[in-house]
């Protein structure tokens, strides 16, 4: 009963390796460490898709219909080629005919999911006196997974690329500035890339006017990228939509001082974060038509996903979205700082007190691109330059104190 079509079966191949070495560069002052892992994996699984049938496709329904349009009504269940608009026509001839019996989950299909990826380090440490060192490090990750379409052809995704790049550089030192107090610090500097591509954006592939002469939506690369998302209740998706990114750099330094004095082990240290982020993330961009409104249904006639086809075949959506293509750029500064203070009462007791302070702006837009909304005055508050409230439209956190105590008993 569950043996898929053809006797395929599921598949997993997966690959792991790597190396590190690490020495000396110079004795007793300058040392070394780099390392690779390779990952490769490719799984085929399974997707099962409920797709109109080969008679479907060409109007032949098998219930009554009216056309919403005209008022017409089949009742031999049957629907006209003259009234399949265009556009329908084309969809459905680039969908496959389903290959297991039924009316749901009539189609199965192994898409592919390609995983490489590959991540290294490199590292030097110096010691430049035995009071003062300092360390260096490089790390680099990058994967581009390749997720084939479960439903082929014209009429499916194409296919999506999700990648995911990470390059960090980390510099620190550390002086032991006398036998009873030292200082350390730290400097990451952090870039990353996350992004879904969908394939038919990175090649030739035109947009709804190149390809089914529909105007009204965007035809420059890489937002056109064949059929927008066509959403039929009741059935699988046809088309797709168009990709997104994330993209975040961050600054990141911090400074730890520790000093002992008598029965006190006395630290302190500040941290800050700059984290600039790149988002593109609003869709639909290319559209999404719906089809669910079974305007098609005779009346007194039972609700039926049958309707919703015949909808899309006389182009009765019963809704439509399209956003506005838009690249953010977020800012976010984060303040931090704490003391502490380690006081041995006796041999067995020693008691800790200490406090931190947080501060976070919120996110505000490089070029203050944000808006609020006043139910007050029912009007728009748009961002400006000033005062981070006028540049985030969000009143900021100025009391994050968090105080701390504890005791050790042994």
């Amino acid at each position: 009963f569950f043996k898929p079509v053809g006797g395929q079966k599921p598949s997993l191949v997966q690959n792991q390796f790597g190396a590190a070495l690490g020495g000396r560069i110079r004795k007793d002052k300058l040392f070394f460490f780099v390392d690779y892992e390779g990952f490769r994996s490719i799984a085929h699984t399974l997707s099962y898709l409920t797709l109109p049938t080969a008679a479907q496709k060409q109007g032949n329904l098998g219930i009554p219909v009216t056309n919403p349009l005209t008022g017409a009504t089949y009742s031999g269940g049957v629907v006209p080629a003259s009234q399949i608009t265009a556009f329908a026509r084309q969809v459905l001839s680039n969908v496959p005919d389903p290959n297991i019996a039924g009316i749901s989950n009539n189609y199965q299909t192994f898409p592919a999911t390609d995983t490489p990826s590959d991540k290294g380090d490199a590292r030097l440490d110096y010691h430049l006196s035995e009071r003062l060192t300092f360390f260096g490090r490089f790390s680099d990750r990058l994967q581009n997974q390749s997720v084939a379409s479960a439903l082929p052809g014209p009429s499916g995704t194409g296919g999506d690329i999700f990648r995911s790049y990470n390059r960090a550089i980390a510099l620190g030192s550390s002086w032991t500035i006398s036998p009873r107090s030292m200082l350390d610090m730290r400097l990451g500097l952090t870039k990353m890339e996350g992004a879904d591509f969908r394939n038919w954006e990175l090649d030739n592939t035109g947009g709804m006017l190149a390809l089914y002469g529909i105007s009204g939506t965007p035809e420059s690369k890489p937002i056109a990228s064949g059929l927008n998302t066509q959403s039929i209740s009741g059935y699988s998706s046809l088309g797709h939509n168009a990709g997104q990114h994330q993209n975040p750099d961050v600054i990141n330094p911090k400074l730890n001082y520790s000093r002992i004095e008598g029965r006190h082990t006395f630290k302190a240290g500040v941290e800050y974060q700059h984290i600039a982020t790149e988002i593109l993330d609003l869709n639909p961009l290319t559209g999404t038509d719906t089809y669910a409104g079974q305007f098609s249904k005779p009346k007194g006639a039972a609700s039926n996903n049958l309707f919703n086809l015949a909808d899309f075949l006389f182009g009765a959506r019963d809704s439509y979205n399209l956003n506005s293509y838009g690249l953010f750029h977020y800012l976010q500064q984060m303040y931090f700082g704490y003391v502490q203070d380690d006081i041995k009462i006796t041999q067995k007791l020693t008691v800790n007190l200490g406090v931190r302070y947080e501060y976070a702006t919120p996110q505000y837009e490089a070029y203050n691109h944000l808006s609020n909304f006043d139910p007050a005055t029912n009007s728009l508050i748009l961002a400006k330059n000033g005062s981070i409230y006028d540049r985030a439209l969000v009143n900021p956190d100025l009391g994050d104190f968090g105080p701390r105590a504890g005791l050790a008993y042994s």
